[in-house]
């Protein structure tokens, strides 16, 4: 799973600016949005974190369905904007995972989801690179956040008594 959060997050990093050309957004635009994108990622962080840790499971799937309606919606030129938001709902991924991963493995478990995070950090802007026409980016953006939805299905489900 974390290597597909990873690969969403830094394809959408890689890759949101070509896209949003592609729908006629402006370079200044571009460039505020992709900064405010980075941005949402840390007030995502900061912010839903707390409120994702006591129903650890439960609500990352949450956040990842409404995430992915944010990411759909950028298929209209008009909501490009929704990038940061998607990236605010995604911020407290990589930290709940990696305590749910600790909490259920230990620490020996960790090498290997950092080693998976930085796979999926280099092979999938690599992949979406392959696409030809910048604005069918947004299906491997797509794509991506489906993926991240169906594999938190996944996850172990957890109560609030484990986690506060």
């Amino acid at each position: 799973m974390i290597l597909i959060y990873v690969g969403l997050e830094s394809s959408i990093g890689t890759w949101s600016g070509s896209y949003l050309s592609s729908l006629g957004w402006s370079k200044g635009w571009q460039n505020a949005l992709l900064s405010a994108y980075w941005g949402g990622l840390t007030l995502g962080r900061l912010t839903l974190g707390v409120w994702v840790g006591p129903r650890p499971v439960q609500r990352l799937q949450m956040l990842f369905l409404v995430g992915l309606g944010a990411i759909a919606l950028t298929f209209l030129p008009s909501f490009g904007f929704l990038f940061p938001v998607a990236a605010v709902l995604y911020g407290p991924t990589f930290a709940t995972i990696f305590a749910l991963l600790q909490g259920r493995c230990g620490h020996v478990a960790l090498g290997y989801m950092f080693y998976a995070a930085y796979l999926g950090k280099t092979l999938f802007p690599t992949v979406l690179d392959q696409i030809p026409n910048s604005t069918d980016l947004c299906f491997g953006f797509l794509s991506l956040a489906l993926l991240l939805l169906l594999s938190s299905q996944f996850l172990p489900s957890t109560s609030a008594k484990e986690h506060g």
